[in-house]
This record gives C-alpha cells, sequence and structure tokens, in this order.
C-alpha cells in the first residue's frame, strides 16, 4: 500500500514535468507551501490547517497540482481543526478535495481563479466540496494522536491538481490568534502593551517596532515572555524615546505546545508619551457640605478629542468618562478613611495614568468660582457681590490691575467676604474710581477641614460714571405732533470699556402710547427720536455701566397750546370720544412738568372715567389733551382748559400801581392773579375809575384782556383824584377788587401861550424860509428883465435947466461886442466889465427919466461927457465918430442884478 502511494506519487511529478514541458513556464500550480495543521488553544477541539500555492491564470490546464495544506487546531483544547487553503485562479467553479487521517487542514493559494473546489484528504479519508481555501472539522472526525499525512485536490474546471503531502501529529499542534485588543501606556521611557490572553499561561511574544518618524528606519526585533494576570498579556519594551511615536507589530505563541506555530501579526501605534506628561492628579470634592455628590476633576494638555478617563479609588474603577471630570455619589465612595486616587487616560490603543494622590473625601470641600459678580462704586472703594455657596462667610483672593496695562503686576488681597442678604461682599479699598480694572477672584471655605481654592473668576470693572449726561434737544413741530430728537456726548472711554446702556423714561400716559415700547427705553447709540403730542413730557437719561449709573438728565419738553386755548364744555366728560385717548393733568403757575395726570385710555375706559371724576378737584384748573394715533404717532387733536366746577377768583391781582400821571391818563400795572386762586376761567379783568371829587359823577368801567397786566388809561380829568380799581372775572362772577388812588395833574396857562408862541413861531419860520429859498433862487436864476431901447438924438439940450442938471454916475459894466468867430471866455468877460460907482438915488431918477420924452437928450448929453461911453470908445480909438458907427451895438447895463441890453442903430 505505501509502495502504491509512494508510485503514485512519482507518477504524479512526472506528469507534471512532463505537462510543464509542454506547456511552459507558467504552471497552474506554482510554488507549494508546506501545509500547517493546529489547534489555536490545547483545549480547543478544531483543527485549522494552513498553506499557500501559487497558481497560474490558465483556465484550461489539465493537470493536477499539489498543495501543502495546512490543519491546526486554534487551541490545545479544541476539538475543530480548521483547513485553509488559497489558490489564485479565475475559475469559479473549482472544488477542493482534502485528505488526512481525519484532520481539518487550511491551505492558500495564488490563483486567480474564484471557482475552484477543494477536497482534502486525511490519510485515506476525504473532505470535498470546499468552496473556500479553509475548513473547521470537528476533533471526533480526526485522529489527533498519530501521524497523519495530509494533502489538498483543487478542482478547476476539468483540471485538478493536487498539494504535497505533510505529516503531523494533531494533538500537538497550536497556533494562537493574532494579539487582540492592545493597549498601550508609558512607564517613563518604557511602553507597556497589554492585550487579551489566548490561554491561561504566559505566551512568548515577538515584537518588531520602529519610530514614525522614519519608515525607512529598519525594524527592531524584541523576543519576549509575556506576563499573564486577569486574563490579559503584558510586555515591556524599554528604553525607548518618550517624545517619539513608534509603529510596533505583535505576534504569539504556545510556551507549552510541542509543535507551536506562530500567530499572524497584529500591528499597532505608540503616540509619543508626551501627550500623556500634562495628566494631572485629580481633585475630588464635594460643591458644600451638604451636598452627597461627589465631583472629580484634572487636566490634561492634548488635543485628542477621542479620549476616554477612568478614575480609580484605591483599586474602585469608574470608567468610560469622555470629559476631564465625574461625578460619583456618596454611597459608592469610602468617605471617611483615606483614599489613593488617579486617572488613567485612554486614546484608541495608547494609555498614561495620573500621580497619585490621597485624601479623606469628607473633609474636602471646593467651592465653585464666583457667579453672578456685581460691582459698585463707593466713593474711591469697590464693592464686589456675588452669590455665595454656602450660607456663612468665605476667604476670598483678589487680583486686580489697571485694565489695559498688561505689564503692570496684579495686586493681591486676601479677605474674609461679608454674608448678608444672601451674597458675599468685599470692600477692597483705595482704588482710583476714574480708572478701569480687571479683577480676579476666587473663594474657599473657612470651616472645611481640606479646603480647596475655587477656580478663578475675572470681571473687568468699568470707572465711575459721575456726571449726568450732557443732552441737547431739536423739536420739529410736525401737524398735531412733534418730533423730538435727544443727542448726547459718549462718556469717557474708563467707564465705557464693558458697554454703556443709557435708559430713557418719560412721563407720557402708558395708555396713550402708539408704540409698543417698555419703559425705560434702552439704547446703546447716542441719539434717539421721538414722537410726543402736545402735552407736556418730561424725559430723564441717565447712563448705566456695570459698575454705576450716572446721574440722569431731565429734559423737559413743554406743552404746546394752541394761540386762542379756550374752556372746554361743560359737559366733556359725558360726550368722550371712545377710540381715542384722553388726558388731563392739574396746570399750575410756571411749572410746565405734568402734575397729577389722569388717562382716560381705550382699555377698562368705565373705571378709568369713574376714578378720573373721584380725582378731579373742584376749582383747580386742568389741561384737556384728546390724543389719536396717526400712522403709529401720537396725534393731538384737541385742548382746552377745563374746570370740573368753577367759582369766582378768591383773590386780587397783585401789586397794581399807578404811575406816570399826566393830566388825562395814567399807566397801570398788575401782576396776574395765581392759577390756584383763579378757581375758573378768567374771562376778562374789570378796571373802574371814579372820581372822588365829584361823587355825583358816574363810575366808568371798562373790560380788558384777561392776559394783559399793562394798561393805558386815559379820559380823564386834569387836576382831579381818581379811585382805580381792578378785578378778574370768571363765568361766575367778578372777584375781589385791587384798589390805587392817583391824582392828575391840572392844567397849566403857560401850555396856552407856549402854544400860541410855538405857531406863531412856526409861521414865522416858514415865512421866512420862502423868502430866503427866493432869493437863493434868484441868485442861481436870475430873471431876464426886458431891453429898454433909448432914443440917440444928437442935438443940444433945449434949456440951460438941462444943462445945469447933475450928472449922475453909476456903477456900469460895459460889455464890448467879440467878433461872431471868436467865443468870448469867461476871463476875458470879466475883464471886459468896467465897475464903476453907482449910486442908489439914481435908481429913482433912472425909472422917472424912462418914460420921459427928455431920454434921449440927456443921453446924448451924457454920451458927449468925458466919462460917458462913448466918450470911452472915441478915446480908445475904438471908434472915432458915431456918425461912422454902421454896426449896431449892444450895451449891457448891470444894474442892482439887473441886465440892460441896449442896442442901436446907426443913423
Amino acid at each position: 500500500m505505501e509502495m502504491l502511494k509512494c508510485w503514485s506519487l512519482l507518477y504524479g511529478y512526472a506528469v507534471m514535468f512532463t505537462f510543464l514541458t509542454a506547456v511552459g513556464t507558467e504552471s497552474a500550480c506554482e510554488a507549494p507551501s508546506s501545509p500547517q495543521c493546529f489547534r489555536k488553544r490545547a483545549d480547543d477541539s478544531v483543527y485549522v490547517c494552513e498553506w499557500r500555492m501559487n497558481t497560474t491564470t490558465q483556465s484550461n490546464a489539465t493537470f493536477d497540482i499539489y498543495f501543502n495544506p495546512q490543519c491546526f487546531s486554534k487551541r490545545a483544547d479544541d476539538s475543530v481543526y480548521v483547513c485553509q487553503r488559497s489558490m489564485n485562479t479565475t475559475q469559479s467553479n473549482a472544488t477542493f478535495d482534502i485528505y488526512f487521517n481525519p484532520q481539518c487542514c487550511q491551505w492558500s493559494t495564488h490563483t486567480t481563479q474564484s471557482n475552484a473546489t477543494f477536497d482534502i484528504y486525511l490519510n485515506e479519508t476525504k473532505f470535498e466540496g470546499c468552496k473556500e481555501t479553509r475548513c473547521m472539522l470537528n476533533e471526533k472526525w480526526l485522529i489527533k494522536y498519530w501521524t497523519v499525512d495530509i494533502w489538498v485536490k483543487a478542482h478547476i474546471g476539468n483540471s485538478s491538481c493536487a498539494s504535497p503531502r505533510t505529516s503531523v501529529v494533531l494533538e500537538d499542534t497550536i497556533k494562537y490568534q493574532a494579539p487582540r485588543h492592545i493597549s498601550v501606556s508609558w512607564i517613563k521611557n518604557n511602553v507597556s502593551l497589554i492585550w487579551a490572553a489566548a490561554e491561561k499561561h504566559p505566551a512568548l511574544a515577538e515584537i518588531w517596532f520602529r519610530q514614525v518618524k522614519d519608515p525607512t528606519e529598519p525594524w527592531e526585533r524584541r523576543l519576549i515572555n509575556t506576563t499573564y494576570a486577569s486574563l490579559k498579556y503584558r510586555v515591556i519594551i524599554g528604553n525607548l524615546f518618550i517624545h517619539s511615536a513608534y509603529q510596533v507589530q505583535i505576534r504569539q505563541r504556545s510556551t507549552q505546545a510541542q509543535t507551536p506555530l506562530w500567530s499572524n501579526w497584529s500591528a499597532v501605534t505608540v503616540p509619543a508619551g508626551s501627550a500623556c506628561e500634562a495628566l494631572s492628579s485629580p481633585q475630588c470634592f464635594r460643591k458644600t457640605a451638604t451636598n452627597t455628590v461627589y465631583v472629580c476633576e484634572w487636566s490634561m494638555n492634548m488635543t485628542q478629542s477621542n479620549a476616554t478617563f477612568d478614575i480609580y479609588f484605591n483599586e474602585n474603577k469608574f470608567g468610560g468618562y469622555k470629559e476631564n471630570r465625574c461625578e460619583i455619589t456618596e454611597e459608592q465612595l469610602i468617605k471617611y478613611r483615606t483614599v489613593d486616587i488617579w486617572v488613567k487616560a485612554h486614546i484608541r490603543n495608547f494609555s498614561c495614568a495620573s500621580p497619585t494622590t490621597s485624601v479623606v473625601l469628607e473633609h474636602t470641600i471646593k467651592y465653585e468660582e464666583p457667579s453672578l459678580i456685581s460691582m459698585a462704586w463707593i466713593k474711591n472703594n469697590l464693592s464686589l457681590m456675588w452669590t455665595p455657596a454656602e450660607n456663612h462667610p468665605a476667604l476670598a483672593e483678589i487680583w486686580f490691575r489697571r485694565d489695559g496695562h498688561p505689564t503692570e503686576p496684579w495686586e493681591k488681597r486676601l479677605t474674609n467676604s461679608t454674608y448678608k442678604a444672601s451674597k458675599q461682599y468685599v470692600i477692597v479699598r483705595d482704588l482710583l474710581k476714574h480708572s478701569a480694572f480687571r479683577v480676579q477672584i476666587r473663594q474657599r471655605s473657612i470651616k472645611a477641614l481640606n479646603p480647596l481654592w475655587s477656580n478663578w473668576a475675572e470681571v473687568i470693572v468699568p470707572a465711575e460714571l459721575e456726571h449726568e449726561p450732557e443732552v441737547t434737544m431739536r423739536i420739529t413741530h410736525l401737524n398735531g405732533t412733534r418730533m423730538v430728537t435727544l443727542n448726547w456726548k459718549p462718556v469717557p472711554p474708563g467707564a465705557a470699556v464693558t458697554g454703556v446702556t443709557y435708559m430713557l423714561n418719560n412721563t407720557s400716559p402708558q395708555g396713550c402710547t402708539c408704540m409698543k415700547e417698555k419703559h425705560p427705553l434702552e439704547t446703546k447709540k447716542h441719539t434717539i427720536s421721538m414722537y410726543l403730542s402736545y402735552s407736556a413730557v418730561n424725559i430723564s437719561i441717565f447712563a448705566r455701566n456695570t459698575a454705576s449709573i450716572s446721574p440722569p438728565a431731565v429734559i423737559q419738553v413743554p406743552f404746546k397750546l394752541s394761540a386762542h386755548l379756550k374752556i372746554c364744555d361743560n359737559k366733556l366728560l359725558e360726550t368722550l370720544n371712545k377710540t381715542t385717548c384722553h388726558e388731563w393733568y392739574q396746570f399750575q403757575d410756571g411749572d410746565s412738568r405734568p402734575t397729577n395726570v389722569m388717562t382716560l385710555s381705550t382699555r377698562k375706559r368705565k373705571k378709568q372715567k369713574n376714578q378720573i371724576t373721584k380725582k378731579m378737584k373742584d376749582y383747580v384748573r386742568y389741561l384737556y389733551f384728546e390724543h389719536r394715533c396717526f400712522q403709529r404717532k401720537p396725534n393731538t387733536v384737541k385742548m382746552c382748559i377745563y374746570y370740573q366746577k368753577q367759582g369766582v377768583p378768591h383773590k386780587e391781582p397783585g401789586d397794581l400801581i399807578a404811575f406816570g400821571e399826566t393830566e388825562t391818563s395814567v399807566e397801570l400795572s398788575w401782576k396776574a392773579i395765581p392759577l390756584m386762586e383763579q378757581q375758573g376761567y378768567l374771562t376778562h379783568y374789570s378796571l373802574c375809575s371814579i372820581k372822588i371829587n365829584s361823587p355825583d359823577e358816574p363810575k366808568d368801567c371798562c373790560n380788558i384782556s384777561a392776559h394783559w397786566v399793562k394798561y393805558h388809561l386815559e379820559n380823564l380829568t386834569p387836576g382831579s383824584k381818581y379811585n382805580i380799581s381792578l378785578a378778574g372775572v370768571t363765568q361766575v362772577g367778578e372777584g375781589p377788587k385791587a384798589t390805587v388812588t392817583i391824582n392828575t395833574l391840572p392844567e397849566k396857562p403857560l401850555n396856552v401861550w407856549l402854544s400860541f408862541s410855538l405857531l406863531f413861531g412856526f409861521f414865522f419860520i416858514s415865512t421866512m424860509c420862502t423868502v430866503v429859498l427866493n432869493r437863493i433862487k434868484n441868485r442861481i436864476l436870475p430873471p431876464v428883465p426886458m431891453p429898454v431901447i433909448p432914443d440917440f438924438n444928437p442935438h443940444q439940450l433945449e434949456n440951460q435947466e438941462m444943462l445945469e442938471e447933475k450928472e449922475e454916475v453909476h456903477d456900469l459894466m460895459l460889455l464890448h461886442p467879440q467878433p461872431e468867430l471868436k467865443p468870448v471866455t469867461e476871463d476875458a468877460e470879466e475883464s471886459s466889465f468896467l465897475p464903476l460907482e453907482w449910486d442908489n438915488s439914481a435908481d429913482e431918477d433912472m425909472e422917472n427919466e424912462r418914460g420921459d420924452s427928455k431920454m434921449s437928450e440927456g443921453t446924448s448929453h451924457s454920451a458927449d461927457s468925458p466919462d460917458s461911453p462913448d466918450q470911452t470908445l472915441r478915446n480908445s480909438g475904438d471908434i472915432t465918430d458915431l456918425e461912422q458907427v454902421d454896426n449896431e451895438i449892444t450895451m449891457l447895463i448891470y444894474r442892482n442884478g439887473l441886465v440892460f441890453d441896449v442896442k442901436t442903430d446907426s443913423p
């Protein structure tokens, strides 16, 4: 039988050699591997067989190819054997037969065929039809304690091939699984590797590693026996660089099997050990003495977001936390004895542990950091307040420095807080309230045996707001409404570091607003516009930061009354419009601020009306406004003066005085009756005057406007004494009178003569002015007289009487006629006059001679005289003889401003 097997094997090799010679170097079953058959553990009942083989891509091969199968059990106690085989074939219909004394084997092939089937043979026992490269068989079908021959036969279409045979004792063959669930941690410069144990005894581990940063670095190999504890294998790789990351490959095998096989490789990356250097010791505490929950906190400076943490109290583990804190109830912990606490961090397959701390949990209290911190300036002291952790004082540590000065050192204060009204109070003294400060606060218990400082709380304290905002107002009057624009200056920068909110509040009636706005209004801007009705409104503005509130700036928006404000109808309350808003407020002297405002809105109208009727006082003036909303703006549609009940004034006009008395008039002035004393709408003043000296003369009264405070009283009798009275009048009647006595001035005679004198002077001055003006006119534009032409008859005087006539010489000016082509200049004209003395007595003679028949004789006689003009002409040589003068002679004779143009004709 054995010979037959050998001949069959030789025959197979011969056939294979012949076939390979025929088809070339590409074979369907190239490079077969030796089989490995094993159990994974000693107590497994399943055997696994593995092998490898390179096959060809030929799909039409008709040859037998032999595999080296591997059959094994996964553990020493497994009762199932696994047979694996691999084949690189493209055929999907390959079948495999495995032959062994029944054992399970595992094999492999590098063929691309996907339709191969396998038969595995254990001695003469065949297990056929395996579609995969491995199979698992129970140990009851196998021969475990004897040596068995194992081979695999693959079927690809019509071709088949068989693997070489291998002989094994299945009971002695163990192959572990690859290491699983590997965790990594650094211990100084050593790396600890822990993974799930394959069996409950140590194993042999082969470890290859190199640094991640240098992939060209050769692998370093370590062969180490593991330690076994709590179903875990652990090995330590020493002398590594803690700041470097490593690539690690691990495989293991049994140390007790007679034929142990190496497991497959497992790979893991060990991160740099610096990732766990900053893992701090945990702090476990209660927040207050009455809490039953303990909080544990730790810190870790790393960027890994997938880390998980386990915290240990002695040997008690609380694990799986995703954050660097956890909460544990006191029932799970040891409170009154010292416990050791540490934290272990896990990052993927890497882990690290914190240092250990020992505490008594009952004595450990750690407050929360101060919260809801409020601050206020008290002169140059800063008051800090926050919510207390417990109902008793605490110890506070405060650090502060000026904001915006990071180079300044922190100043520190340690003080006990004051507990009052559910608040902790601390006062930091001697600071500059004009500067902003950065403040850090933390607190701790003063009663716990092991108190811990709370975390720091940081706040910025702005400078104090000392002054009210500087506000300017601009009012734009619209039809029935007003737009009020307010602008104010920003606060100093130190007071605005945390932001400033400006609060605006006005006295507009709440039921008469057209916008749904809350009061006070808040804004962070430095300007705001609002629409107001015609009623008086007071607007207060103040600035607020986190440490102080400024004094308010009060802006008074006075009411805007119509020019002809009248009194309201007596039935106003009965005829009110139900769709508008009505407003009454008590109006006092000189005060435009609303006082005792009463509003009747569209809501709860009946109840408000009854309240207004009860609150309204008799004889008190109220300003009434009726508002409505138009385009979401308050619009005043009616205003008047309202009295619920009127009476006569209680008081007379004040300070009635008279001045500037004349014979017929006097000036009067007084002060108006106060509104509170008028007790009604003042329609006018009644002014009466009565002459005291004449009791029979009737009283003279007149009504004057209620708005006047001065009056000019006329038509008085000179030199009389008058009693003048003034009283205010309402619709009900006349009030008390204010009186004053005056005396008009007496009439003076001197005044009459003065009047006549003035009249006479007027006429005299007018006459003189007329004469002067005429003289000036005559000087400027003298009149031209009619020319007088004398008769020149040369004969002797008729009688001696004429000869004896006394010659009168007058001042004459003789003008010589100039040639026509030569104009006479002004200087020449002046030089042509011959001034002569003129006798005033000759004027009358000249006038008498003008109509006389003897004028020609006299003229002729005078012409013969040596001083006559004709003689002058003859003497000068210009004219030698009158009979030879052929031209006309024009003589201009000026006499007392008269010009005579005398023309003579030659005979």
